[in-house]
């Protein structure tokens, strides 16, 4: 009978702990389970890593160019006798800085008989400021304000009697222009502008009328 009670209890007791690694070994594996979805649940649901690349993605324009300087010459100038030269500055994505300076000289016949001649020469000063709508400054579309400064002499050669004057001439005005312009594999600009202006002339220390004109010209430049 003892022998028989011990073998029961033996056994109970080996049935006991067979239950109890079983129970732990289910745990440890649903464990385990639970914790795998849980990191492929904040995987799925944690858009943060996608939205920042997207974001610096959409925020990068990449049509804006890198140049912020450019210096260029008037085409329509060399008509006219005159070198043009500009210097333009990017001061953000919308705004730039342009200063132009040129210098006028050519001379014509005065008369029928070639007997009398003139002299025309000159420089002027255009600073501007330019606005890009688009945001791609110093490249597209732009609209500007340019006041100016020039100073003219014209000199006539006589006729027969050798008699000659001169006359000087200075303007102040401004202009509004409208153009575009467009750079070639991110260096070489051309640009196509047009606009009135309005200059107030005064002639040998006596103030003029001021005058209406039309300023207009094609460029061509290297950025940097």
């Amino acid at each position: 009978m003892k022998k028989l009670l011990l073998s029961i209890l033996c056994l109970m007791l080996a049935n006991f702990l067979f239950a109890q690694d079983t129970t732990k070994t289910k745990k440890t594996k649903t464990t385990k389970t639970i914790t795998t979805t849980v990191i492929t649940t904040e995987d799925e649901d944690n858009p943060k890593p996608t939205k920042r690349v997207k974001v610096a993605k959409d925020e990068k324009n990449t049509d804006a160019s890198d140049k912020k300087n450019i210096i260029k010459t008037n085409l329509t100038s060399f008509l006219l006798s005159t070198i043009h030269l500009n210097y333009e500055r990017v001061l953000n994505k919308n705004f730039t800085l342009q200063l132009g300076t040129y210098y006028t000289f050519f001379g014509s016949n005065t008369s029928g008989n070639n007997s009398g001649f003139s002299k025309f020469r000159g420089f002027g000063i255009t600073p501007e400021i330019r606005l890009y709508p688009a945001g791609l400054a110093p490249a597209g579309f732009f609209i500007g304000l340019s006041p100016r400064f020039q100073r003219w002499t014209i000199s006539d050669f006589g006729n027969d009697f050798g008699s000659s004057s001169e006359d000087t001439f200075t303007l102040f005005g401004t202009g509004i222009i409208a153009g575009g312009q467009w750079l070639i594999n991110d260096m070489i600009s051309i640009e196509v502008y047009g606009g009135p202006s309005v200059n107030a002339i005064t002639r040998v220390n006596t103030y003029g009328v001021s005058t209406v004109g039309l300023r207009f010209g094609v460029t061509v430049g290297y950025a940097f």
